[in-house]
């Protein structure tokens, strides 16, 4: 395993939000290289697999697609479950 900066985050989970592309993908990609498990937030819901499908190929990685800037999409059974996979 890569470490990013020369940070372990062996069996923590992290919520990135904005991870379907730019820096949301980019911090993910480096949180997952560092090991942590990942629970993915973005509106574009294609490109938002395609960054999971990515980092599962090295670790855990969970999507839960919305708009955190929507009050009833941050709500959604979606993300929850998401955060719940990882403990």
């Amino acid at each position: 395993m890569r470490s990013y900066l020369n940070l372990d985050l062996s069996g923590r989970t992290s919520v990135v939000t904005g991870a379907s592309s730019g820096i949301g993908r980019a911090v993910a990609e480096a949180m997952a290289e560092a090991g942590a498990n990942l629970v993915l937030i973005g509106r574009d819901e294609a490109r938002l697999q395609e960054t999971c499908a990515a980092i599962q190929e090295g670790g855990g990685a969970a999507a839960a697609g919305g708009d955190v800037m929507s009050a009833d999409e941050a709500a959604s059974t979606r993300v929850v479950p998401a955060i719940k996979r990882f403990g």
